[in-house]
């Protein structure tokens, strides 16, 4: 019987790179990964392999994803999983076209747009709700009321660093 484990680790929409490099790291030492669930990455011990992961966000609707994982197996990329638009591939040396899931640097830049239009969207629907029900003077003036204000000017900070973040890893891309 194969050994089974999960970790919880932390990475931010910018952080696309760092988390590939983990999960390769997790490969050479003989753990694959099998999916994220309830906030946790699940791993899969195995013989440590020459198997590469790569991460591609794809904001758009899943009427196409039969098709859009089809492109990636063809290049020799196996879809592993997904979670709140990311794609977790697979790929074996020698088995797959390129190092990369993208030979063109605007084809890379287009993962990021399409995050920066999802993060915009969070961070506009949070700015809607902060400002009609959190700091409004008829919110309570209590512990929770705090919490909550507290609460929506963390998420409100952290979605306007990652905008700015992954504009800027946006615009490097274009401008190479």
């Amino acid at each position: 019987m194969k050994k089974e484990k999960s970790c919880f680790r932390v990475f931010f929409a910018w952080q696309d790179e760092k988390e590939e490099q983990w999960l390769n790291s997790m490969v050479q030492k003989g753990w694959y990964f099998k999916g994220y669930r309830k906030f946790r990455y699940h791993f899969e011990q195995g013989e440590p392999a020459d198997v590469i992961y790569k991460l591609d966000y794809k904001s758009t609707s899943n009427k196409d994803l039969e098709e859009y994982k089809v492109i990636f197996k063809e290049a020799g990329w196996e879809h592993v999983d997904s979670f709140l638009g990311w794609h977790v591939f697979k790929g074996k040396a020698g088995e797959r076209f390129s190092e990369t899931l993208y030979s063109d640097r605007e084809s890379n830049a287009q993962k990021y747009k399409g995050l920066l239009l999802t993060t915009g969207l969070a961070f506009m629907s949070g700015l809607s709700v902060a400002t009609s029900l959190v700091f409004n003077d008829s919110f309570p003036h209590s512990s929770v009321g705090n919490f909550f204000k507290g609460f929506y000017t963390a998420l409100l900070i952290l979605l306007g660093v990652s905008l700015t973040l992954i504009y800027r890893k946006y615009r490097r891309l274009l401008s190479r």
